[in-house]
């Protein structure tokens, strides 16, 4: 079927308000749809009517082949004028060139499909096959094409795929994992270079940029450089809350407590509803063992803003244990890690059960975290100070 057969099926689905129109050999099956109109509510509700079936054996005459791309298929199945009823057909009559149509539409489910099943190979031909074909939003299959390349091991061509993104909704997370790729590589600084010179636009973009700085300096363990650069941002931006939320939990790190502390009651009073400034807030408070009346009110606060977040409840457990209410702490540490086995929840719970006596579940839960998290150094230092 080449696609002046398609364009004439097309003009006769379109003419006839045809909602479906199948091929059998020589045998042709039509529906067209009952037509519904709005009234008003009536007491006796009448059944729509069902939709009319036409049979015939002639066939749809021969239309002569010219140069052009042609659609191969077999002369069995169903023909959809368009994906769905609202939307533009795949063909319009008086085209002259294949476009973005019948075979794109059929690729995107199998390249997102393999993709889920790990098949990159797979998922990569019909990618790049999707872009020859002109699909409309070029930059989500160029984004999907570097996560390929990232999971093959392939740095430089996922880098090639993320540069090729162009601005809109897709730029910010590519230019990040540009850097996270150079910075992967031994090229911190190369890495840092590209952020800077992407951040050149409203000051909230270049917040955005210095959020990803941040994280990469944060990664390679250089807290201090980290928190220099969100607190940079924040003179820009004093009120941005991605900003007061980052920057406070890296001054923390670098044992900047009263400028913690401050961000994150500037943050409550900017914006209410933050569930996790008041949990880390409190977690804080906690893990020092200061006010812990405050710190339980501060967690409580942020857990009834989000029910059931794993890491608020690990730090009202965290609490708990902190006043001595061993049962409670336990309690809510086991809640926590069966919604998210973390390595830090992990760590929490074996502690809870080490001073409870149940010291053997306590070294199979660290001993199952570590092999999952061998690098978490807070799940490393729970292990190192109980089983020295």
């Amino acid at each position: 079927m080449n696609i002046k057969d398609i364009a004439a099926l097309a003009e006769i689905v379109k003419q006839n308000e045809l909602t479906k129109l199948e091929i059998n050999g020589e045998n042709i099956v039509i529906e067209r749809a009952a037509q519904v109109v709005q009234a008003a509510p009536i007491l006796n509700a009448v059944q729509p009517a069902v939709p009319e079936q036409m049979h015939t054996t002639e066939p749809i005459a021969e239309v002569k082949e010219k140069e052009g791309v042609y659609v191969k298929s077999p002369a069995v199945g169903v023909f959809y004028a368009a994906p769905s009823p609202d939307s533009k057909p795949f063909v319009a009559v008086g085209d002259t060139e294949y476009r973005f149509g019948i075979e794109s539409v059929s690729k995107v489910p199998t390249a997102l499909l393999a993709m889920q099943q790990g098949d990159w190979a797979v998922a990569e031909k019909q990618f790049k096959r999707l872009l020859e074909l002109g699909h409309p939003e070029p930059d989500t299959l160029r984004m999907y094409l570097g996560q390929i390349a990232d999971q093959a091991k392939r740095p430089d061509d996922a880098i090639a795929w993320y540069k090729a993104i162009g601005p809109g909704g897709q730029y910010v997370m590519a230019q990040g994992r540009i850097a996270q790729l150079l910075a992967a590589g031994g090229k911190m600084a190369e890495a840092r270079q590209h952020l800077q010179a992407a951040a050149r636009e409203t000051p909230a973009e270049r917040a955005q940029y210095a959020l990803l700085e941040s994280q990469l300096l944060r990664d390679g363990n250089r807290n201090q450089d980290a928190f220099d650069v969100l607190d940079e941002a924040l003179r820009a931006e004093p009120e941005n809350p991605e900003l007061l939320y980052e920057s406070a939990l890296m001054a923390e790190r670098v044992g900047r407590l009263e400028a913690m502390e401050g961000r994150l009651r500037k943050l409550i009073a900017l914006k209410p509803d933050h569930a996790h400034a008041y949990n880390a807030l409190g977690y804080s408070l906690a893990d020092r063992k200061l006010r812990l009346d405050e710190a339980e009110a501060l967690v409580r606060k942020g857990l009834a803003l989000t029910p059931g977040d794993p890491f608020i409840i690990d730090s009202l457990g965290w609490v708990l244990y902190r006043r001595g209410d061993l049962g409670g702490a336990l309690e809510q540490l086991q809640k926590a890690f069966g919604l998210r086995a973390d390595p830090e929840i992990a760590a929490h719970l074996g502690e809870v059960l080490w001073m409870l006596g149940r010291r053997d579940e306590a070294a199979r839960v660290w001993k199952d975290a570590a092999k999952a998290s061998p690098d978490n150094a807070v799940l490393a230092d729970v292990i190192k100070k109980f089983k020295p």
